[in-house]
């Protein structure tokens, strides 16, 4: 993660967000849910947690929602429209019988991400 200001790029935090991301094959309907945790370079943390509803590769919407973290962020909290969008429907499409568990690469987008932090 970076955050661009008149010094230049700044690099600023680590992000990891593990989710679910449900595909209906036959309409292509898809929703999903996660939690993200934001690590700034010091080691403080941001929590926050996200769900979505949408079409396969035309993205999956839904609130983003900061709930709070530790250290200088532990009362952190703001809100956002989420957008994620991910190629998953393929690799569902080919898994066996019983199921996989793996990683996927996507992409994410905060229309207007807003936060207040003391």
């Amino acid at each position: 993660m970076e955050v661009e200001n008149k010094q230049g790029a700044l690099d600023a935090a680590s992000m990891v967000c593990p989710a679910m991301l449900e595909v209906h094959l036959a309409d292509g309907t898809q929703r999903g849910w996660g939690r993200c945790i934001i690590v700034a370079s010091g080691g403080d943390r941001v929590y926050a947690g996200w769900t979505c509803t949408g079409k396969h590769l035309e993205g999956c919407a839904g609130p983003f929602t900061i709930s709070g973290g530790t250290g200088k962020f532990s009362s952190v909290s703001g809100e956002s429209t989420f957008v994620v969008r991910s190629t998953v429907a393929e690799y569902v499409a080919s898994i066996p019988e019983g199921g996989v568990t793996a990683n996927f690469a996507g992409q994410a987008a905060w229309s207007a991400l807003k936060y207040t932090a003391p």
